[in-house]
């Protein structure tokens, strides 16, 4: 069992979680906030943070937390694919008919499809679940907002 989990991290690690460099989020997000004409000081006020969060935010420090992204993406209107360089801005930016999979759907599954024994199904509810949190802290967040 410790070498299923072994491989399942090395598997999310190197192929599926390709993520973006902090310091590209960090771009992406001084340019948004700019084109709303925010100083960082406004931006880190409209997210109940300090302003050196969003300096370091910036600046490529420290990353933001899903939550703290869909907030950010609020905020400074854009959609969260926007912050997200690569492959993963292509998921929010094309989006393919109900029935049909983007390559980069097509992909993951296939590296799911890759995991032996009973990792597999474990690996793809977790995934599930973190969709479904982050679906359910986006709707509680848009809630709390528009009150």
């Amino acid at each position: 069992m410790e070498e299923h989990k072994k491989l399942a991290a090395k598997v999310l690690a190197k192929h599926i979680l390709e993520r973006p460099t902090r310091i590209d989020i960090g771009e992406a997000i001084r340019k948004a906030r700019l084109e709303q004409e925010l100083s960082q000081a406004e931006l880190a006020d409209i997210l109940d943070r300090r302003q050196a969060y969003v300096s370091d935010l910036e600046n490529g420090k420290t990353e933001p937390s899903a939550t703290t992204l869909i907030q950010i993406s609020v905020v400074l209107e854009k959609p969260i694919g926007y912050f997200l360089p690569g492959v993963w801005n292509s998921w929010t930016v094309t989006r393919p008919k109900p029935d049909e999979l983007t390559h980069s759907e097509a992909q993951l599954i296939q590296k799911i499809r890759q995991l032996e024994g009973g990792y597999k199904h474990h690996l793809a509810m977790r995934i599930l679940n973190v969709i479904i949190d982050t679906d359910l802290e986006f709707e509680d967040y848009i809630n709390r907002t528009e009150q």
